[in-house]
């Protein structure tokens, strides 16, 4: 669950105290290197499209990507390509979701 305040996921630790991000469910391609390119999520039964990725970085275990979102909004999500997971790090709303919705 998102938080309305904030815009984070809700913050969840598992039993050993790590901290654990929402996992979501992501439809990629894989890019001349093979490497996996987000171009939909689904998130609380909605399927949303990615238009682009503007940004990625690596961590120690993890590949994080920003992506916009077809309605604007941006997501920063995680990949962790030892357990094949994505998780959600951070959700943006954009002016014109808000005056949209």
């Amino acid at each position: 669950m998102i938080s309305s305040e904030t815009g984070f996921p809700k913050e969840r630790w598992d039993q050993t105290g790590e901290k654990q991000f929402m996992r979501v469910r992501v439809d990629y391609r894989s890019d001349s290197r093979g490497t996996r390119v987000p171009r939909c999520l689904h998130l609380d039964g909605r399927q949303i499209e990615i238009l682009e990725t503007i940004d990625q970085w690596y961590g120690p275990d993890y590949r994080y990507l920003k992506v916009r979102s077809h309605d604007g909004g941006l997501y920063i999500l995680r990949f962790d390509e030892s357990r094949d997971e994505w998780g959600l790090i951070l959700y943006q709303r954009t002016e014109n979701q808000l005056v949209a919705a």
